[in-house]
């Protein structure tokens, strides 16, 4: 455990708190007796602050989700496709001019590669369609701290998923300088 999170505990404090979790101590017994206390502000304004910051928070992930979502399907998979696409035509010519007992000695490495490309597009384009419909029911549906919680629980773990296999992809692929489209 990070040595802050020690410390914080030690004095008694929330550090694992998500933001939902977080707001919503904003409005709590305690920090409304404390703003209250000493005038700064009442209950009511306390709950507006706190419904505000919860919808800039479910407004901000969801941007983050519609720009990850666009970039993985339309700047970082058709770089990866043509990637792929020049080692699997590689290999093909290999196989032309190999003899084949050393063809699949020769390939394997482009290969497994070609595999491990294809399973990230995969998995990014598969996580990529149910965040898009995740995101666009949450817009659909009521705000605060429901869908706060449900950006935090749902939407989160999957542009960190989508980032995974594209940084994985990333990893991956010839970085030309000379390529106008570069993952």
């Amino acid at each position: 455990m990070a040595e802050w999170k020690k410390e914080a505990e030690r004095r008694g404090l929330d550090c694992g708190l998500s933001v939902p979790e977080s707001l919503r101590a904003f409005t709590s017994e305690q920090s409304v007796r404390a703003f209250g206390d000493v005038g700064v502000m009442s209950e009511a304004e306390l709950e507006s602050r706190k419904e505000v910051f919860l919808e800039t928070y479910c407004r901000k992930v969801a941007i983050e989700a519609r720009v990850l979502s666009d970039m993985t399907t339309n700047h970082v998979i058709p770089v990866a496709i043509r990637y792929q696409n020049m080692l699997v035509e590689n290999v093909r010519d290999l196989k032309e001019v190999c003899q084949p007992k050393d063809f699949q000695r020769l390939s394997a490495s482009q290969m497994d590669l070609i595999e491990c490309i294809a399973s990230d597009i995969a998995e990014a384009e598969k996580t990529v369609d149910a965040l898009d419909a995740e995101v666009e029911e949450l817009q659909a549906g009521p705000e605060g701290y429901d869908a706060a919680v449900r950006y935090q629980n749902e939407v989160v773990p999957m542009l960190e998923e989508i980032r995974k296999h594209v940084d994985s992809l990333e990893m991956m692929i010839d970085s030309d300088k000379d390529r106008k489209s570069v993952v």
